[in-house]
């Protein structure tokens, strides 16, 4: 599997699993709406069938992202994390971009949910749109 990295000194982003730093990803899910009662074996088991996006500043780990893909038609764009103190300072939006950007992303339909970041979706063209779905 092939990794990817971009930086913008002092922060990278890079897809290497093994950059996933567990405990901050695990701590931050917790304290979303979305995650906030999944257990430590579901975020591991689906961090590992994810492309992950690790943002880190220097050695630490200061987001998240996870994408679910065929790498053909269809990508889903899961658990958007941003640590509290870093959020405001554009690392969300500079994360979309490199995600959208990502070669095995080229082509696929890329779809997400969100009940409170409509804005930072809508300028990467992301729209709002009822669909169907049912949780098992």
């Amino acid at each position: 599997m092939i990794h990817y990295l971009w930086e913008k000194f002092p922060y990278k982003i890079l897809t290497d699993p093994e950059y996933v730093d567990f405990d901050f990803v695990y701590q931050q899910l917790k304290n979303t709406y979305w995650a906030a009662t999944r257990t430590r074996t579901q975020i591991a088991k689906a961090i590992a069938h994810a492309i992950p996006f690790n943002l880190y500043q220097e050695e630490d780990q200061i987001g998240f992202a996870r994408v679910i893909t065929d790498k053909a038609v269809f990508a889903y764009l899961a658990d958007v994390v941003i640590a509290p103190r870093y959020r405001g300072n554009g690392l969300g939006k500079w994360m979309v971009s490199c995600i959208l950007t990502h070669p095995d992303l080229k082509g696929c339909k890329i779809l997400l949910e969100t009940q409170d970041a409509h804005g930072l979706y809508a300028q990467f063209g992301f729209e709002l749109r009822e669909s169907m779905k049912k949780q098992l």
